[in-house]
């Protein structure tokens, strides 16, 4: 509101957002139309998971639980590579 008052919507009354695609293109490095299109920066994290979570974080878990995470960790790692 332009005119500086405050407009209070109850949550209930607001709908949820729904973002509509229509297309998809792909464009080439070498077209020009676009100007400067940046590329994500390709992030691998070759470490294990359970290497880069210490014990400490999880001394709060029961020790069956606490087995349960750190066998979950070696698992994922080897699902990613193989998967």
């Amino acid at each position: 509101m332009g005119n500086g008052q405050v407009r209070h919507i109850h949550a209930n009354k607001i709908s949820k957002f729904v973002a509509r695609v229509h297309g998809c293109g792909v464009i080439s490095d070498g077209d020009v139309d676009f100007g400067r299109v940046l590329q994500p920066v390709n992030d691998v994290c070759m470490s294990k998971p359970s290497e880069r979570v210490s014990t400490d974080r999880l001394t709060h878990l029961q020790s069956s639980v606490m087995i349960c995470c750190q066998c979950l960790m070696m698992s994922s790692l080897f699902v990613l590579v193989t998967g």
